[in-house]
Parts: C-alpha cells; sequence; structure tokens
C-alpha cells in the first residue's frame, strides 16, 4: 500500500510561527509507525513569494520521502 501525506497552506513569511508550524507537521509525519512514500505540498508554500520563504521551506520540508510542491495563489508560478 502507498502511503501519500498531502499537507498545505504552510505560508512561510518569514516569521518563527510559520516555521514552527511547519516543524511540528514534519515531526509528525516523520514519527509515524510507517514511513511515508511521499509529501505532497499542495500550494501556498510561501506567503509573499520570497527568496527567504522558498529557501525556510527547503530547510523545514526534508524527509526521507520524496517531497512535491505545487504552487498555491500565494506562491511564485
Amino acid at each position: 500500500m502507498l502511503v501519500l501525506a498531502q499537507v498545505s497552506d504552510f505560508h512561510f513569511d518569514g516569521g518563527a510561527r510559520s516555521v514552527a508550524r511547519a516543524e511540528r507537521v514534519m515531526g509528525y509525519l516523520a514519527a509515524l509507525p510507517r514511513p511515508v512514500d511521499a509529501v505532497l505540498v499542495t500550494g501556498d508554500v510561501a506567503d509573499h513569494g520570497t527568496a527567504g520563504e522558498y529557501q525556510a521551506a527547503r530547510e523545514v520540508l526534508r524527509s526521507d520521502a520524496p517531497v512535491l510542491a505545487c504552487p498555491g495563489n500565494h506562491d511564485l508560478r
């Protein structure tokens, strides 16, 4: 059975709150009894689409499984 984790709307904005929220989510996924096969991030990774917001996302949204992201209305296309 394939196990996918779908998450969205992290809205990284340069602040500690969005980073802490994403770290909790990724920590929860890492602690699952069976590892996920992929993490699907379905939009609004960043809040304003700045390079710093995407850099924070790259650092926090790490996983042993592939992380696949789709842009949302707050993301740069």
